[in-house]
């Protein structure tokens, strides 16, 4: 009796080793743009059709944020209280639209080395990603940083033109 329960139990065995779960196969679109690989892994469903749209018509995609600049003070990249609020405008503005991704560009004025103003440029659009990632939740790997250093600089000199280049910038990559 033992030698039937353990091959009946080997043949049962058997088949879940063979046959295994089912797979479902899910087509991936790909898409390259600017070197970039996008990929869309949501398999299309034929029997769907929202009620009210008119699947016919192009759909037009609405700005999910208009470029920011936040402004520095002289050798410094931490962040001014008076651009909190923007901040969280901002994540609140890519929180809504999980398809985009954000570059944050850090500038600096013309007094410095290149390689400071470099630097300085990464830290203050690090201390931007740091905020929306720590304070709003916003995840990192949607937001990519970069310095201009002093190459953007404007060529007037003086505070007021020297306060205009200390800043960052907010834009979508496109």
């Amino acid at each position: 009796m033992t030698k039937i329960y353990l091959i009946v139990m080997g043949f049962i065995l058997s088949i879940f080793f063979v046959t295994g779960c089912s797979k479902k196969v899910v087509k991936t679109d790909v898409e390259f743009k600017d070197n970039a690989v996008i990929a869309n892994d949501t398999p299309p469903n034929p029997t769907s059709k929202p009620v009210g749209i008119d699947l016919q018509k192009p759909v037009q995609k609405k700005a999910v944020f208009t470029p920011i600049t936040l402004y520095f003070d002289f050798d410094s990249y931490e962040l001014r209280s008076e651009h909190y609020a923007e901040i969280t405008r901002l994540s609140f503005a890519i929180k809504d639209n999980p398809d985009i991704d954000i570059v944050i560009t850090g500038n600096c004025d013309e007094r410095g080395t290149v390689a400071y103003n470099n630097l300085l440029g990464m830290n203050r659009a690090a201390a931007v990603r740091s905020w929306l990632v720590e304070h709003n939740r916003v995840d990192a790997g949607r937001i990519v940083i970069a310095s201009n250093g002093k190459s953007k600089a404007s060529k007037c000199r003086g505070e007021d033109c020297w306060q205009e280049d200390r800043n960052i910038t907010v834009a979508e990559v496109k």
